[in-house]
């Protein structure tokens, strides 16, 4: 584990149970848990890496981005290089759900807010996820963003552009429970996106 989550040797032995809150501690927890089968869903959280950019926007968002994908490229590839415990011959990225999203992003346009620089962004309404392993397809793309970095309305069945509607977290809910193998309409009268399901 230490080694396929880059984990300090130093503070090994100071999990994300016992408070640590760094990303890759997290991570690996998560990934414990998951192999050993003593939980279904797990949720962490990447805090303090810089995400809230009201100042010095592009380098603090460059930096936060290059810290947490690599923590998230380790997770992959941990699960991708050990079997799954809950059905033989696939590994664990192929019967895990993985869920990656945040409440908001940053608008394309500067922040000039009480003692503010100018060098930051605002926040911004409009978010994205990205849906990996498991049920989800490998390698798509649903959706767009426009010009005006609104989200560009599709087809949730199909994925089609500029048809349907963009969704919202409760769509995503019920994509969560559908490729889980539950029926979204016992739990939300939303629909689930059928076009990012296998």
């Amino acid at each position: 584990i230490r080694d396929r989550f880059n984990l300090d040797a130093g503070q090994i032995n100071t999990t994300a149970a016992q408070g640590n809150q760094r990303f890759e501690y997290q991570l690996a927890f998560a990934y414990t848990m998951a192999k050993l089968q003593l939980s279904h869903s797990m949720y962490v959280q990447c805090v303090g890496a810089g995400w809230d950019t009201h100042e010095q926007h592009d380098t603090r968002q460059r930096n936060a981005s290059a810290y947490a994908f690599a923590q998230i490229a380790r997770l992959f590839s941990a699960l991708k290089a050990t079997e799954s415990p809950v059905e033989a011959g696939k590994s664990m990225f192929d019967t895990t759900h993985i869920v990656i999203t945040s409440d908001i992003s940053r608008a394309n346009s500067p922040d000039n807010g009480q003692d503010l620089d100018g060098t930051g962004t605002p926040h911004w309404p409009w978010t994205q996820a990205i849906l990996a392993g498991g049920n989800f397809k490998r390698d798509y793309g649903f959706g767009a963003v426009a010009a005006n970095q609104q989200g560009v309305p599709a087809d949730f069945n199909t994925g089609a552009l500029n048809q349907g509607r963009n969704p919202t977290f409760q769509e995503l809910h019920a994509t969560i429970l559908a490729a889980n193998g539950v029926d979204p309409a016992g739990w939300t009268q939303a629909p689930p996106i059928n076009a990012v399901i296998k």
